[in-house]
């Protein structure tokens, strides 16, 4: 067991490493520490499904259900890491840990066998599903319907590359409910990141309301570099501390917002839809509601538009991130591309109470 952790942190290290599940390929290559985590509703009582990439063949699986007071029920975590065979054509674990305590006489064996069977069942369906198109639609993209016994027979089931290993977003049951559905992507970078093991859900942020309202005064055009935005003077540029320099692309709005303009070369970016991605894990103390997040993207100007919205589980607020990534024309070689990326992050309860202006602004920008 001490090898297999020794592995892991290993494995976490190679940071620009990529591979995928060895059973099948996906347009997306994963990276080591990546996770996804599913709200089951086949359980009776509110639960979680987690899975963890290593590497390829180096898995954890995980369910979680917190506590319920109302129907007595304790908190429950049942995890395990699960090694696999790439040699063969179907999947085939050749190592396997249950690295959490299971309660006698309990419910616990079942579910054990249940993370099995979603390990094997997703490997079997997604190879089912062939070849899976890059999609801005999260949950409404690739759609197959596929038997599953699990959720209750003929199941319809979406797929898309953003998601992780398996790129299952959404399972629905015959009934048209919806049997399983992705919440939150993210990455660990250290055998010390504790951001898969700490999840818990996503937590209820209890916002106060916030009555302030923006309005733009004497605006200007600021540019950097082939980029340009509109600002009111209520925005202030950033200056450093060290020399009091004023940079010409990061802005703040007091406390409440903060926006920055940035070129990124494309050795960065595998493909539009592996950034998406990017921008859309959990990371640190920050984790991502998938559920009222969106992607577009504009093929014809290849541009990549987000909505993500982020929970910060230190301070227990929740931020709002509007991104807009562009492809800069006439570049064929993927090593001389660039990309145009604007990101403006403002609190949540700023942005609901003055989400006009702060469009206006986002929609403002030119490349």
């Amino acid at each position: 067991m001490k090898k297999l952790f020794f592995l892991i942190s290993v494995l976490l290290s190679l940071t620009f490493s990529v591979f995928a599940i060895p059973y099948f390929s996906s347009t997306i290559a994963d990276d080591p520490g990546e996770f996804v985590y599913y709200k089951d509703s086949s359980f009776k009582r509110e639960s979680y499904i987690g899975i963890l990439c290593y590497d390829d063949v180096t898995l954890q699986v995980k369910y979680y259900a917190p506590a319920d007071k109302k129907n007595n029920l304790a908190e429950k975590e049942i995890a395990i890491l699960i090694t696999l065979n790439p040699q063969t054509s179907y999947m085939e674990f050749t190592g396997e840990k249950i690295i959490s305590q299971l309660q006698p006489d309990s419910e616990d064996v079942d579910i054990v066998n249940y993370l099995h069977d979603i390990l094997y069942e997703f490997n079997s369906h997604r190879l089912l599903a062939g070849e899976i198109k890059d999609s801005a639609d999260i949950y409404n993209s690739n759609i197959f319907i596929q038997d599953y016994p699990q959720f209750g027979g003929q199941a319809s089931v979406s797929y898309n590359p953003i998601i992780p290993l398996f790129n299952i977003s959404q399972i629905k049951a015959p009934d048209g409910s919806i049997a399983l559905k992705c919440i939150t992507i993210g990455r660990i970078t250290s055998a010390e990141d504790k951001l898969f093991d700490n999840f818990k859900g996503l937590p209820e942020v209890k916002e106060s309301k916030n009555k302030k309202k923006y309005k733009a005064k004497k605006e200007k055009k600021y540019t950097y570099e082939n980029q340009s935005i509109t600002l009111g003077s209520e925005w202030d540029r950033v200056s450093s501390g060290a020399n009091g320099e004023v940079f010409d692309n990061v802005f703040i709005l007091g406390e409440d917002a903060f926006l920055s303009l940035t070129n990124i070369p494309g050795e960065y970016i595998e493909n539009d839809f592996y950034f998406a991605r990017k921008l859309l894990e959990s990371s640190e103390d920050s984790i991502s509601d998938l559920q009222n997040s969106y992607v577009k993207y504009d093929e014809k100007k290849q541009c990549l538009e987000l909505y993500v919205e982020i929970i910060n589980q230190k301070n227990n607020s929740k931020l709002v991130k509007n991104i807009k990534l562009a492809r800069l024309p006439g570049v064929d070689n993927p090593l001389e591309k660039k990309y145009n990326y604007l990101s403006l992050a403002v609190f949540k309860q700023a942005y609901d109470s003055n989400a006009a202006y702060f469009k206006k602004i986002f929609n403002s920008w030119t490349y």
